[in-house]
């Protein structure tokens, strides 16, 4: 089970053993030399089969290990906006990508946002387009362990973002780490038998959650 704890990366950033950096490539006249400036950016190499993949129509994914070690592992998805694009490409990809990783002893995830620019005429706002990554990083964690003989231990993760802005992203993270924890707390709710969330349980469950912040009950 993971614990998922986000923040805003920094200017300088520093890979720890056990990483993870996800980039997106736009599919574009130039994905072939955007891929290939990632060489310089990671200070690695691909294959030639990885080089051949990314082109492919039918790859949107490639994942390399670094020898250097920093980060580790180098994840490379390659979006296509087209019709089918729609606001909740990351949110669903980047929960299917946590979700993959759970029994992995990944520590550290860095996530690149893709520039605000290029996707702006599919989102509302540049803080609900990041404010999807968000979403997506804890939906992809979410799971349902009270009843389980063994749940396991939970693990944390910490996803550092990199964005274009700095103030919108800090502010997507807020609202969407508020907006994720009563998400949380519903399907919690949700997923109670029956005979554990009576009406009175039920109503003092809300009072704990609610009794800490402004909220009267």
């Amino acid at each position: 089970m993971l614990n998922i704890k986000i923040e805003s990366g920094g200017k300088k950033i520093l890979y720890k053993p056990f990483s993870i950096a996800l980039k997106y490539l736009v599919d574009s006249k130039k994905i072939k030399g955007d891929f290939l400036n990632l060489e310089t950016v990671f200070n690695m190499k691909f294959s030639e089969l990885q080089k051949k993949n990314i082109l492919s129509d039918k790859i949107t994914r490639v994942q390399t290990v670094n020898p250097s070690g920093k980060p580790d592992e180098l994840v490379v998805f390659k979006v296509k906006i087209d019709e089918n694009f729609t606001t909740d490409y990351f949110r669903n990809q980047l929960a299917e990508f946590i979700a993959g990783i759970d029994d992995q002893e990944v520590k550290s995830l860095h996530l690149f946002i893709p520039d605000y620019e290029i996707f702006k005429d599919k989102f509302d706002s540049i803080e609900y387009y990041y404010q999807t990554f968000i979403e997506g990083l804890y939906y992809g964690s979410y799971s349902f362990n009270s009843y389980k003989k063994d749940p396991g231990a939970t693990r944390v993760l910490k996803v550092y973002l990199y964005s274009g802005n700095g103030k919108k992203l800090n502010s997507a993270i807020t609202t969407g780490s508020i907006l994720m924890d009563a998400v949380f707390f519903a399907r919690d709710l949700q997923n109670e038998p029956s005979n554990n969330l009576t009406p009175r349980l039920f109503s003092n469950r809300l009072k704990e959650k609610l009794s800490s912040g402004s909220v009267t009950v």
